[in-house]
Protein backbone atom coordinates (compact mmCIF):
# COMPACT_ATOMS: atom_id res chain seq x y z
CA UNK A 1 0.00 0.00 0.00
CA UNK A 2 1.27 3.37 -0.52
CA UNK A 3 2.76 5.46 2.26
CA UNK A 4 0.12 8.34 1.14
CA UNK A 5 -2.99 6.05 1.46
CA UNK A 6 -1.37 4.17 4.64
CA UNK A 7 -1.17 8.25 5.96
CA UNK A 8 -5.01 8.63 4.71
CA UNK A 9 -6.07 5.02 6.54
CA UNK A 10 -4.26 5.58 9.57
CA UNK A 11 -5.59 9.39 10.34
CA UNK A 12 -9.14 8.15 9.57
CA UNK A 13 -8.73 5.70 12.22
CA UNK A 14 -7.32 7.73 14.36
CA UNK A 15 -10.25 10.77 14.07
CA UNK A 16 -12.67 7.98 14.58
CA UNK A 17 -10.89 6.99 17.82
CA UNK A 18 -9.95 10.03 19.46
CA UNK A 19 -12.56 12.02 17.82
CA UNK A 20 -13.79 13.84 21.36
CA UNK A 21 -9.94 14.69 22.16
CA UNK A 22 -8.42 17.60 20.38
CA UNK A 23 -5.13 17.66 21.74
CA UNK A 24 -5.19 13.86 20.73
CA UNK A 25 -6.08 15.11 17.20
CA UNK A 26 -3.20 17.30 16.89
CA UNK A 27 0.06 14.62 18.13
CA UNK A 28 -1.35 11.78 16.87
CA UNK A 29 -1.38 11.75 13.25
CA UNK A 30 2.32 13.63 13.78
CA UNK A 31 3.29 10.91 15.44
CA UNK A 32 1.81 8.19 13.57
CA UNK A 33 3.91 10.18 9.96
CA UNK A 34 7.05 10.04 12.14
CA UNK A 35 6.51 6.61 12.86
CA UNK A 36 5.54 5.04 9.48
CA UNK A 37 8.82 6.61 8.13
CA UNK A 38 11.02 5.41 10.68
CA UNK A 39 9.25 2.18 9.64
CA UNK A 40 9.54 2.37 5.98
CA UNK A 41 13.34 3.53 6.11
CA UNK A 42 14.17 0.32 8.04
CA UNK A 43 12.38 -1.92 5.65
CA UNK A 44 11.39 -4.37 8.87
CA UNK A 45 8.33 -5.62 7.22
CA UNK A 46 8.22 -9.36 7.01
CA UNK A 47 5.53 -8.95 4.48
CA UNK A 48 2.12 -7.04 4.44
CA UNK A 49 -1.63 -7.16 4.55
CA UNK A 50 -3.92 -4.56 3.52
CA UNK A 51 -6.51 -3.90 6.78
CA UNK A 52 -8.18 -1.28 5.14
CA UNK A 53 -11.26 -3.22 3.69
CA UNK A 54 -12.90 -6.73 4.95
CA UNK A 55 -14.21 -8.22 8.16
CA UNK A 56 -11.82 -8.35 11.55
CA UNK A 57 -12.00 -12.53 10.72
CA UNK A 58 -11.03 -11.88 7.15
CA UNK A 59 -7.87 -9.42 7.87
CA UNK A 60 -7.13 -12.12 10.75
CA UNK A 61 -6.77 -14.93 8.46
CA UNK A 62 -4.40 -13.30 6.19
CA UNK A 63 -1.78 -12.15 8.70
CA UNK A 64 -1.96 -15.68 10.14
CA UNK A 65 -1.55 -16.87 6.25
CA UNK A 66 1.61 -14.09 5.73
CA UNK A 67 3.22 -15.03 8.88
CA UNK A 68 2.88 -18.46 7.60
CA UNK A 69 1.13 -19.69 11.27
CA UNK A 70 -0.58 -22.24 9.92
Amino acid sequence: MPAARRAAVVHQRLHGREGNDPRSLRRHPVRSGELAEILDRAGVEDSTVDATAGSVAYIAASVVTAADWR
